[in-house]
C-alpha cells in the first residue's frame, strides 16, 4: 500500500495534502486542521483514515464492485472513497456529509475533475444527515471509518437498512475505533448477508471490509466469522417470573458455531473477542442477555475442556496453569467493563487451574458488579454471576452482597438472585 506521509512529522500526516494513486491517475487531496466546535471537534471529516486507504487499495482489485453503479458514500469526508469509485469506472457518485463538512467536500471534487472528463463519471456533493435524510437512490451505499460514535450507530444501520430493502447492497470499511459502537453495528448486520472482502487482525484495532446484501441472495459463506450468519436463538418469554425457564430455553437454543468454528482453527484472540463483542452489544433486555449467556457458557466450556486437556498431558507446554494465566491476562486486558467482568464470571469454573480461588475471585466480581450504573445491567451482571458462582462451588455466603444490593429491585432477574442466596434457585 503506498504511503505519501512517510517522510513527514507525525502531526503533518493529518493536513498535509495526499496523493492516491488510483485508475489512470491520482487523486489529489487536501486535508484540513480540525476545528474544536461544530459536530465533529475531532476533525474525523478532514482527514484521510485508514479506512478510506484500505478501501480504495481492495477496489483497484475489485473493480467489479463499483464499475457502471450508482454509488452514494455516507460521510465522505475528504471524498478518498466516493471519488475512487469515480476513477475505477462508476457512472454515478454522490458524495455526501454534513453540511458543515461540504466545502472541503467541494474542492476536493473539483480538484480532482479528471475523473468526470476522463473516466466519465458524474460526481456531486450533497449534504445528508443520517438521522432527517432520505437516501438517495443507488446501487451501492459506501462507507469508510464512519463507525466512530455510539450515537450514530443507529442512524448508520438505519441507512444500510434502507438501502437493503431497497435490493441495493452496502460496502463499509470499518475500524475497531470504539468496541461498543463497533458492536452495535456487527449486530445490526447480522440480519442481512455480510461478506468479509478484507480483514487486518494487526493490533487490538481490527479493521474489516464488508460487504452488505440482502439476506435471500446468493452469498459468499463465511461460517468463522462472526458477522457472517444470523443467530439462530429460541424466543424466550422476558416477561415470565419463573427465571429457571430462561436457563432451560438458553440450554435448548439451537447453536450457530460461529464460535465453534474460530476455536476450532486455533484463534483464540478472536474467539475472546467474539465473546467480548456480544457483550458489548448486549442491550438491558432479557432476551439479549440470553442470548449472551448462550455465547459466554460455551466459550467456558471450551477453554474448561482446554485446560482439562492440558492437565492430563504432563509434557503439554505451556502448562494447564499457565494457560490459565494467559487466559486471565487477556481478559484483564479487555477494556470494557461489561465484557471483562461477564467473561471473567464465565471462568469461574476454571479456578482451580488458577492461583485464586473460586470464593475470592467471586467475592471480587461481586464488588465489582457495584460498577454497573444502569439498574437494569447491574441486575443481570449479578444474576450472571450468581450462576457461574453457584455453578463453580462458591460459597454461597458469597452472594449475600449481591442479595443486599438488589434487594430492593424488581424483576425476573433480581428474582432469581433474591432466589440463588437462598439456596432454591436451579444452576
Amino acid at each position: 500500500m503506498w504511503d505519501d506521509t512517510a517522510d513527514m512529522p507525525f502531526e503533518q500526516r493529518f493536513i498535509a495534502h495526499r496523493t492516491v494513486p488510483v485508475g489512470p491517475a491520482a487523486l489529489e487531496l487536501e486535508q484540513t486542521p480540525p476545528t474544536l466546535g461544530g459536530t465533529d471537534p475531532l476533525g474525523t471529516a478532514c482527514t484521510v483514515w485508514k479506512g478510506g486507504e484500505r478501501l480504495v487499495e481492495l477496489l483497484q482489485s475489485r473493480r467489479e464492485l463499483v464499475a457502471g453503479k450508482r454509488i452514494v458514500e455516507l460521510g465522505s469526508g475528504t471524498g478518498i472513497a466516493g471519488l475512487a469509485c469515480a476513477a475505477l469506472g462508476a457512472a454515478r457518485v454522490v458524495l455526501t456529509d454534513l453540511p458543515e463538512n461540504l466545502a472541503l467536500l467541494r474542492r476536493n471534487a473539483t480538484r480532482n475533475g479528471w475523473v468526470q472528463s476522463l473516466c466519465g463519471c458524474d460526481v456531486s456533493v450533497a449534504a445528508l444527515d443520517w438521522n432527517t435524510d432520505a437516501l438517495p437512490a443507488c446501487d451501492l451505499v459506501l462507507g469508510a471509518d464512519v463507525c466512530y460514535h455510539q450515537d450514530s450507530v443507529q442512524a448508520l444501520c438505519s441507512l444500510v437498512d434502507a438501502a437493503i430493502a431497497a435490493g441495493s447492497t452496502a460496502l463499509l470499511a470499518c475500524e475497531r475505533h470504539e468496541p461498543i459502537a463497533y458492536a452495535s453495528l456487527a449486530a445490526a448486520l447480522r440480519r442481512h448477508a455480510v461478506e468479509v472482502l478484507l480483514r487486518d487482525d494487526g493490533g487490538m484495532r481490527r479493521f474489516e471490509v464488508l460487504l452488505v446484501r440482502p439476506s435471500g441472495r446468493e452469498r459468499v459463506a463465511m461460517d468463522s466469522h462472526p458477522l457472517a450468519a444470523p443467530p439462530k436463538t429460541v424466543a424466550v418469554d422476558a416477561s415470565r417470573p419463573d427465571w429457571a425457564s430462561h436457563w432451560a430455553h438458553v440450554a435448548a437454543a439451537p447453536d450457530d458455531g460461529r464460535l465453534e468454528a474460530v476455536w476450532a482453527r486455533g484463534d483464540r484472540v478472536e474467539s475472546l473477542q467474539l465473546v467480548a463483542d456480544e457483550v458489548a452489544g448486549m442491550a438491558a433486555t432479557a432476551q439479549d442477555f440470553v442470548s449472551a449467556v448462550r455465547t459466554l457458557d460455551t466459550f467456558a466450556a471450551l477453554v474448561l475442556a482446554r485446560l482439562r486437556e492440558k492437565e492430563k498431558d504432563q509434557r503439554a507446554t505451556p502448562t494447564a496453569r499457565d494457560t490459565h494465566g494467559n487466559w486471565m491476562a487477556k481478559v484483564h486486558a479487555l477494556r470494557l467493563l461489561a465484557p471483562r467482568f461477564y467473561v471473567e464470571s464465565a471462568l469461574l469454573g476454571c479456578c482451580e487451574f488458577g492461583d485464586e480461588a473460586v470464593d475470592a475471585v467471586a467475592a471480587r466480581l461481586a464488588r465489582v458488579a457495584r460498577g454497573f450504573g444502569d439498574a437494569s445491567r447491574g441486575a443481570f451482571a449479578r444474576c450472571y454471576l450468581s450462576k457461574c458462582a453457584l455453578a463453580a462451588g462458591a460459597d454461597r455466603g458469597v452472594l449475600a452482597a449481591l442479595r443486599d444490593d438488589v434487594a430492593g429491585g424488581d424483576g425476573p432477574a433480581v428474582a432469581w438472585i433474591l432466589k440463588a442466596a437462598g439456596g432454591g434457585a436451579p444452576v
